[in-house]
């Protein structure tokens, strides 16, 4: 395999002037943002394919080191302006009677004319290293050896453009072989004539029914159909094309990619990674940081930028690690992995600079809220039943305590001057609607769990997760809108599909407050009212559901925010008339209905 042993790069963005040795299979690049990592993989790109990032010419008067035209700014140093990239090469197996087994080419680009090239092999010749006694044909072979070397720049963000070009890159891997090595190549003069066969009848069939004439264009060589082509991937037994699954799958799907053209192709490949950790969890991140290390590196020389520690804390034997950082303005950067003589850069230093003990402590931190938020709830569920142990009439049990004052205040509304029947309580006495640790989960556990002697009935919204924990576990029987405990003593109940909000009720999205109607909703107190916002555009394609950027304008798809329910509870509901609650009769009625199920159930 055609390798890189060393690169020196001079006057380039943020470089002036650096030197990376690269005997090694994989090359990672570590540090904090903003140092110049990736200038290193540009500067590649620059001396492989006239290219500084993707499909981007060179600027030279944007891409020149700052440093550098400062220096040559001063009259005490002369010089014309350049950037310049050397790459020492390892011959491996190829041109072995041409070439000596390491050789230097430079390509240097000035300011104002075309980019020139030089190398090492008259140098080579001179100390008796050149296998050829005739320059010339060295430097023939020197040619050809890097024809057959291809560099893939990768940037960090991945979009659709890129993958199609990736495609048509596997059309060429295709059709650079010979018949008899790929099936495609050796029919594609049959299924071109088949389909210009076909189109032909379908032209004619055309005209003769519309009196029109048409003509119908197919791609017209492998090029065209391959960036046509559509990846199509398994979700469970659906096929979905690849550009509308998650980010993460289709960036761990790029190196896959990239490994099949290389262990496919003739030429040689040397990739420049950006970030490839880049959309993957931390668990796929690992297994694709091994994945390039043991696999891919068989197939290709690679260079990686990256933060994670599933790449630069790797010390297999085919990997060299280096810390960049910026020395001043400069780009510069030391050795971590294999660990150099007199030098005191450590793995450690890099994991301080790239903040890693901030992030464990971060996830700690995570962790801790998270066992904090366990026991709250249990803390809320022994504080619930304490209440309930000393009420002696049946309690209505809602999932936050602004579902609380918004029935209490449609009870003395609906039934003036006449006494609720049940008392009604959050199962979060502390937040629930608003954030806290109550809502219609905190509220099937209880359910699900309390054995207090009692009438009690949990009141769910109808929105998704409302639905979700209605379904309750196996003791619950019942359909429709009411589920009752086995006991006898519960029962759950999911707010009804009253006839004014049949849609919301239809898309999962009914919650208390849209059983006042719009007219109230909108109603302000004191210059604030409920804010309501629309979500984006959910949309299906062979069965799979994506969100778009445009936001939806059906009425019933709206949210509520979360920050503005107090308001509308404790201010705007107590204004309004007796006419705005007319939606909560027949609700009242199924909770008391309920309660008298539960009184008859317990007797028996």
């Amino acid at each position: 395999m055609i390798q890189i042993d060393k690169i020196e790069i001079k006057h380039f963005r943020s470089i002036n002037r650096v030197r990376v040795d690269t005997s090694k299979d994989v090359i990672i690049l570590s540090g904090r943002n903003d140092v110049g990592k990736s200038n290193v993989l540009k500067a590649m790109n620059l001396f492989f394919n006239d290219e500084t990032d993707w499909r981007t010419p060179l600027h030279f008067t944007n891409d020149f080191s700052q440093t550098r035209l400062q220096e040559v700014r001063k009259k005490t140093i002369k010089g014309r302006q350049f950037i310049q990239v050397s790459i020492r090469f390892i011959r491996g197996d190829h041109y072995q009677k041409s070439l000596p087994d390491k050789f230097t080419v430079t390509r240097t680009w000035y300011r104002d004319t075309a980019r020139q090239e030089t190398n090492s092999l008259k140098t080579s010749q001179d100390a008796g290293k050149l296998p050829t006694k005739s320059l010339s044909r060295a430097n023939a072979a020197l040619q050809r050896y890097l024809h057959q070397i291809k560099f893939e720049y990768v940037p960090a963000i991945k979009d659709k453009l890129f993958f199609s070009y990736l495609l048509g890159a596997i059309q060429d891997v295709i059709v650079e072989r010979k018949p008899g090595e790929s099936a495609l190549a050796d029919n594609i003069t049959s299924l071109n004539d088949l389909i210009k066969a076909e189109t032909e009848l379908l032209q004619q069939e055309f005209t003769r029914v519309s009196g029109i004439s048409a003509s119908i264009n197919m791609p017209e060589g492998l090029d065209a159909l391959f960036r046509a082509a559509n990846v199509r991937t398994n979700r469970g037994e659906l096929l979905v094309p690849l550009d509308l699954r998650g980010d993460g799958i289709r960036s761990r799907f790029l190196p896959s990619l990239l490994n099949y053209i290389a262990q496919s192709s003739k030429l040689s490949y040397i990739w420049g990674f950006e970030e490839p950790e880049n959309s993957l969890e931390y668990l796929r991140t690992s297994e694709l940081a091994d994945k390039i290390v043991t696999e891919y590196a068989g197939n290709a020389q690679i260079f990686i930028t990256s933060h994670s520690p599933s790449f630069f804390s790797r010390q297999d034997k085919n990997v060299a690690v280096y810390r960049v950082f910026s020395n001043n303005t400069d780009t510069d950067l030391f050795p971590v992995f294999p660990p150099q003589k007199n030098t005191n850069v450590t793995l450690t230093a890099l994991e301080n600079e790239l903040g890693l003990m901030e992030f464990q402590k971060k996830y700690h931190e995570q962790f801790e809220k998270r066992i904090n938020a366990l026991a709250k709830q249990e803390e809320i569920h022994k504080e619930l039943e304490l209440k309930l142990q000393d009420l002696k009439m049946p309690v209505l049990v809602t999932e936050g305590k602004w579902d609380v004052c918004i029935l209490e205040e449609a009870w003395r509304k609906v039934y003036s001057g006449k006494q609720c029947p049940f008392k009604i309580l959050p199962c979060d006495p502390d937040g629930g609607d608003d954030g806290g640790a109550g809502g219609s989960t905190q509220l099937r556990k209880f359910l699900s769990s309390v054995g207090l002697d009692g009438k009690f009935i949990g009141l769910f919204d109808r929105d998704k997760q409302g639905c979700t924990d209605f379904a309750l576990d196996k003791n619950f029987k019942g359909t429709g809108d009411v589920k009752i405990r086995k006991n006898g003593k519960t029962a759950a109940i999911i707010l009804p599909a009253i006839s004014s909000r049949k849609n919301y009720a239809t898309v999962k999205n009914l919650v208390l407050e849209f059983y006042f109607e719009d007219s109230a909703l909108d109603k302000t107190v004191e210059g604030k009212r409920l804010q309501l916002v629309f979500p984006k555009v959910k949309k299906t394609i062979d069965n799979l559901e994506f969100y778009t950027e445009e936001p939806s304008k059906e009425l019933h798809t709206r949210k509520i925010k979360s920050e503005t329910k107090k308001w509308f509870a404790e201010k705007v509901v107590p204004s309004l008339a007796a006419g705005s609650f007319k939606n909560f009769k027949p609700l009242f009625e199924l909770i008391i209905k309920t309660f008298s199920e539960l009184k008859s159930k317990g007797a028996h």
